[in-house]
């Protein structure tokens, strides 16, 4: 058994089907023998690395470990006309890499469907913290938001034209698996 790992080691460590001395036992091998063991070794190492590096890229794809921005959509609530309503807001990245959404609220048992427009970001270089421009069929003004590191949640705030900022936040929303 020693004998076959300290093979392997040489195989990986020269990149070739040769060794730089004899193993014991080795008197009874033939060469052509070691070498397609070799060959065999080196494609059974090769295809086992690759299922690993392509399993672990899945699984990082799968856990949005890389995530730079917003996606998706999410449940909450803002406030509108001195109350907080049930709000559902979309994020997505657009051709360009800026975010875009929509969003829709019950203002007094009417839906009220809106868009948003990113304006910019405040700088810090973690894409965390975001300014979004709204519009809904009362006007238009200033969304600030801050997302959890992994985009599960925001915190934001917004307001029309110089009023005072109100809050507007929201989590990702679960699906039911029916």
């Amino acid at each position: 058994m020693h004998a076959h790992l300290d093979f392997a080691f040489r195989l990986t460590a020269h990149g070739d089907n040769r060794r730089d001395s004899p193993l014991p036992g080795d008197h009874k091998k033939t060469a052509k023998s070691r070498n397609a063991k070799g060959a065999a070794l080196t494609a059974s190492l090769s295809f086992t690395a690759a299922l690993l590096l392509a399993t672990a890229s899945a699984s990082a794809a799968m856990a949005g470990e890389t995530s730079t921005a917003p996606s998706g959509t999410y449940c909450g609530q803002l406030s509108s006309a001195g109350v907080l309503s049930d709000a559902e807001t979309h994020f997505e990245t657009a051709a360009d890499g800026t975010v875009v959404g929509k969003y829709v609220f019950s203002d007094q048992g009417q839906s009220v469907d809106g868009e948003l427009a990113e304006t910019g970001d405040d700088g810090d270089g973690s894409d965390l913290t975001r300014s979004f421009m709204w519009r809904d069929k009362y006007g238009y003004g200033q969304l600030l938001v801050t997302f959890t590191s992994d985009f599960s949640e925001f915190v934001g705030k917004w307001n029309a034209g110089g009023s005072e900022f109100l809050p507007w936040n929201g989590h990702r929303c679960h699906q039911a698996i029916s």
